[in-house]
């Protein structure tokens, strides 16, 4: 194996070096036996907009992938007992696949309805339910994380604890300046696990944290912790709609594409028969 040295000018990004060559003799930038890579061959390898530090660094990737993809290559066709008529068909069913593959995203981008009305959320959610348990639990929580000279502790703590609109406004306002870190999200479903990862509750057990209402004012080497829990859900239990929104809506748009693509491909099926464009001779023995 041999591999040709492969520079690009540094006054050129990887998509200007390769560029320059089209037109021109080729001069390949790496060997492998006997197959070459010319820069032809990496038109389409760099995103436009890449820069050109990053576009050389993708393009080395590739060269060195395809300079080993060659050499396992080599060593396979040399010494693999392959059935080639087998190998040939399987290629040409992938390469079937891909085409098919292509067309359907192309059908689904073009005529896809992908507006989902709130009757339709309901009905699939109510048909569903038993689909719809809870893995782990959840929480409605608010918390506030402020460092342990955080001023005004004391007015925080009674905002916090208020259901005051112009309290509550005070104290985003206050949080925005002086938090380290705070979630106001009382009003919406997030996994337990997803609230002690941003505060450290492993000091409490779950049932000490699921209970409505619960407040907890707790701190360690650095930080002072307010939370408020003011709904929760174990897991096992069946999982609130508002929280399954995004699920429900991607369930009855995918199988709306399936559908779609299925009423494709008997369409185009029965035209063909209709058209005699299909002929199956089979001899019966």
């Amino acid at each position: 194996m041999r591999v040709i040295g492969f520079l690009l000018l540094l006054s050129l990004s990887a998509c200007d070096y390769i560029a320059s060559f089209i037109g021109a003799k080729e001069k390949p930038i790496a060997r492998v036996f006997d197959k070459e890579l010319l820069p032809s061959d990496l038109i389409n390898i760099v995103p436009k907009g890449t820069s050109k530090n990053d576009s050389i660094e993708i393009v080395k990737a590739y060269v060195e992938n395809w300079v080993k993809q060659e050499v396992i290559l080599k060593q396979a066709i040399d010494n693999a007992n392959l059935d080639q008529a087998v190998i040939e068909l399987q290629l040409a069913n992938y390469k079937n696949s891909l085409v098919i593959y292509a067309y359907e995203e192309q059908l689904v981008a073009q005529k896809l309805d992908t507006t989902v009305s709130e009757k339709e959320l309901l009905n699939f959610y109510n048909n569903n339910k038993d689909n719809f348990e809870l893995k782990k639990s959840i929480v409605k929580a608010s918390f506030i994380k402020l460092p342990k000279n955080a001023v005004q502790l004391t007015l925080v703590k009674k905002w916090f604890n208020s259901a005051r609109p112009r309290d509550k406004a005070d104290l985003e306002t206050y949080c925005m300046q002086f938090a380290s870190d705070y979630l106001f999200a009382d009003t919406a479903w997030q996994y337990l696990d997803d609230l002690q990862s941003k505060i450290p509750l492993g000091k409490f057990s779950e049932d000490a944290i699921l209970q409505k209402g619960k407040r907890l004012e707790f701190a360690d080497a650095n930080f002072i912790y307010l939370v408020f829990i003011k709904d929760f859900m174990y897991r096992e239990e069946t999982s609130p709609m508002s929280f399954e929104i995004d699920n429900i809506r991607n369930s009855i748009i995918n199988k709306r594409k399936l559908v779609l693509i299925n009423s494709m491909e008997q369409g185009v099926y029965q035209k063909a028969i209709a058209e005699k464009d299909i002929e199956i001779n089979l001899d019966e023995k």
